[in-house]
Formats: structure tokens, sequence, C-alpha cells
């Protein structure tokens, strides 16, 4: 492994006529990036007079000439801000993590209640995880309804990205990981996941990193399940993982609120703090197990701007520097420039 030394993130700009969030984001076999949009009015922005919970969108051409058109509405998800069932059950969903292999594309959807129906700490839930896929690249899914939820804390799922249709994995697994407590923000580990490539929709033949035996990795049921990583209130949900060719090593990226806290009297106060600023945070390991060291943690493409993602594709072939795409601003306010959509930015490093 190669370090990653004097890691800086520039601002970023949103794309025209985006809209959304949370963008996890897939290299394919037919060479386009694929992503799946949260809490959007489509791109071009505007095209859902009510938006959509969920959207998948098609990104093509170079990372200074793209083009990001919506594919599918996902019309299975719901309208924006539409709550199902009742009480604790009320929400909508969202998507945490898409991959391509084998020419499928996978989507992780997580359920998502929202700040002023939980009242209380964590302000946003990120839970009740499952699969869906696309044999077409992302025409037609399968009905997310008709699969089974991950048990336990694997809430969040996002898969660990190793190129286009996943051709430099390791082996015959595919991984994912996720915030361990549950939250859309702030969650303090994150534990692993792995499926054979051929198993990847039985959610029930997922296993879960569980302790190393010598270097040996040991993997469990989730009730046996041990963090990889332990970063109090800096996990944002569906951390974006990535294999970097240039320094042989992983990348981990995510972001938190540094204001928000359990200790704040009551969920205006929260989402005020969500307002106020993020930080993004970048580690760096040889295994995706850890350890994990800290490369880089200050400000983001924006003021408030969540969820860094790095797009292999982009990536591929550079040295030193590569985009980043982000989210955020998700409140309209006064003087601070839109980024609610596809923001990209620039992340820039030295190897030692």
């Amino acid at each position: 492994m190669k370090e990653l030394r004097n890691t800086h993130v520039a601002p970023g700009r949103k794309i025209p006529r985006t809209h959304g969030d949370i963008w996890p984001m897939t290299w394919a076999d037919d060479d386009a990036i694929y992503s799946a949009a949260s809490d959007t009015k489509g791109c071009p922005e505007g095209m859902f007079q009510k938006g959509r919970n969920v959207a998948i969108v098609k990104i093509t051409g170079e990372a200074d000439s793209r083009t990001i058109t919506t594919l599918n509405p996902m019309e299975q998800f719901g309208e924006a801000l539409s709550y199902e069932g009742d009480g604790e059950g009320k929400g909508s969903w969202k998507g945490s993590g898409l991959i391509c292999v084998d020419g499928k594309l996978v989507l992780a959807a997580f359920h998502h209640r929202y700040a002023f129906e939980l009242k209380r700490y964590p302000w946003y839930s990120a839970t009740d995880s499952r699969l869906i896929c696309s044999e077409d690249h992302g025409a037609s899914w399968s009905r997310f309804s008709e699969g089974k939820a991950f048990k336990g804390p694997f809430g969040n799922p996002s898969f660990v990205q190793f190129g286009k249709n996943n051709e430099n994995a390791r082996d015959e697994f595919v991984y994912a990981v996720s915030g361990a407590e549950g939250r859309w923000e702030n969650n303090d580990s994150c534990i692993l996941g792995r499926v054979r490539r051929d198993r990847i929709m039985n959610t029930e033949a997922w296993s879960f990193f569980s302790g190393l035996d010598g270097a040996k990795p040991l993997w469990g049921d989730i009730g046996e399940a041990k963090a990889t990583l332990v970063a109090s209130g800096k996990i944002g949900c569906g951390p974006e993982i990535l294999w970097h060719e240039e320094s042989e090593s992983f990348l981990l990226l995510t972001s938190s609120y540094p204001d928000l806290s359990p200790n704040l009297k009551g969920y205006k106060e929260a989402i005020d703090a969500c307002h106020t600023r993020s930080i993004f945070t970048i580690f760096q390991g040889h295994t995706l197990w850890g350890p994990w060291k800290v490369v880089y943690e200050g400000s983001g493409t924006g003021a408030t701007d969540y969820l860094p993602r790095m797009p292999c594709k982009w990536l591929s072939g550079r040295r030193g520097s590569a985009p980043i795409v982000s989210a955020g601003n998700f409140e309209s306010r006064p003087n601070v420039e839109d980024h609610y959509g596809f923001v990209v930015g620039t992340v820039s490093w030295e190897i030692r």
C-alpha cells in the first residue's frame, strides 16, 4: 500500500438540471455509469411533478463532458416524501448502494424515516435494507416488496466498487459495507458483508466479518458481525468503498455533521445542525476490514454537502486527483448556492 498524503477536496458545482441525493454509482459492462437518485424531481430537474423516492439515472461521457438522464422513475418506490405504514413503520425509501456484476445491476434500498416523524435521536434512520436487480441495464427491475430484508444492523449497505462490471474483484465474492447504527447520519462504526456473486440476491446467503484468526478474516451470521471501522459520529449511511489502483489500497469515503449530537433538545435543532456544516472523511486501508487510517478530514464540495462518491470510471487512469461527487444543501437557504443535485468537485493527493 502506498500512502495518500496532502489530500485536498476542492469545492464543487451542481451539474445543471440535476436533482436528488445519495447517488450510489457503478461502472457497468456497457461502459456507462448508473446511479440511483433519491428524493428526486428527475434529471432533467422537473420531469417529476411530485418527485420520486428513487429513480435510476444513466451517466455517459467523461467527467468533463457528462450527460445525466433519468432512465427509470422506479414507480414501485412511490412519490418523494410519501410515507408508508404507521408509527415506527412509517417512512419512505432511498437507495444506498448500486453495483454491476456479470452485466446485472443490483440496487440496495433502505427504509428512511424523517426527523419530523421520529422526533428523537437518531433524527433520521436508514434501516430495513433489501435488494432488487435489473438484467436489462435498468429498464426493468425486480420488486423490492418480494425480497427479504437484511436482518440486524446491515441497514444501509453500499457495494464495494472494483471497477467496470466488478472486473477487478479479488475473488468470487461481492462485498458491501453499512453504517452499523441504522442512522442516516453520524453512525459510529461500519460492518462488512459478503456473498458469492452468483447468490447476491439471496440476503440469507450473505455472511459478515466477525474477526480475525491471525491475518485470516472470519465470516459469520449478522449476530457475530464485528466493526471493521470505529469512528464515533463520523460515518454516514452507505459509505463509499473502492479499490484505488494508484495507491494499491482501498479508500473509504463518508461524511458527518459535527454539530449534530444526541444532546440537542429537539428535532428542529437537529435539522438546523445538519444545515450548518458537514465534514468529509477519507480513510485508507490495505484490506476491507482495516485497519483504516484517516487521510483527509475537512470541508467537502460545499458547506453542507454529504455522502461523497468517487466513480471508478472517472478515476481510471488518473494520477494525483479524481472527480468527487456528492449532494447537499437539502433545504434552500439564503445566500447559499443550490447544491441539491449531482455535485462534482475534485479530490487531489500525493502518494508516497
